[in-house]
């Protein structure tokens, strides 16, 4: 469960598209446990070994310290969303949780610009395109995004449309065309 979440996150600050607008949820298994995908529970221990990796190395180097505190804002204000008490919720990881860890994204990602422009104005100016395109990708992203939430029928054609085989998107959208007035 813990993994999972962390490997879900994890996937989530890497390639955050289709953006949800549910959370992620468990899928129950035959015996009506949850089950947890494979990708998320590795994904979730190579970012423990990457974090692990990181701490030994700041151990033996100053230098990486700093890189290992920025890297400790997004694990630490993680941890909440992290599952760790098992609370029994359907919901496994929302984007709404990354909202403060993300700092330690922002940060890794300054302490790197920061670091490439030290090693001369080429590598500055290669940093700062690559932040400029991320950043206007995003914001098309973000734009593409809203006309799936000018409504609730987009909104919910949406989920299903993105994440069609989640529990989550179908019944809210099985409830919104039943409710609808039938053509005559």
């Amino acid at each position: 469960r813990v993994l999972a979440s962390l490997g879900a996150y994890a996937g989530r600050i890497a390639w955050p598209w289709p953006p949800p607008i549910l959370p992620v949820c468990a899928t129950p298994g035959a015996d009506g446990r949850p089950v947890y995908g494979t990708a998320a529970i590795l994904l979730g221990l190579t970012a423990l070994v990457v974090l692990a990796v990181l701490a030994a190395a700041a151990w033996r180097r100053a230098r990486v310290r700093p890189w290992l505190g920025d890297a400790a804002w997004l694990f630490v204000l993680l941890l909440p969303a992290a599952n760790l008490v098992p609370l029994r919720l359907g919901t496994l990881v929302a984007d709404r949780f990354l909202y403060l860890p993300l700092l330690g994204v922002a940060a890794l990602a300054a302490r790197a610009v920061a670091t490439l422009a030290a090693r001369g104005a080429g590598w500055r100016n290669g940093a700062l395109l690559a932040g400029g395109v991320a950043t206007a990708t995003c914001g098309a992203l973000a734009l593409m995004h809203v006309p799936h939430l000018r409504s609730d029928a987009a909104r919910w054609e949406w989920e299903h449309l993105a994440h069609p085989d989640s529990l989550c998107a179908r019944r809210p959208l099985a409830r919104r065309r039943s409710s609808s007035p039938r053509p005559t």
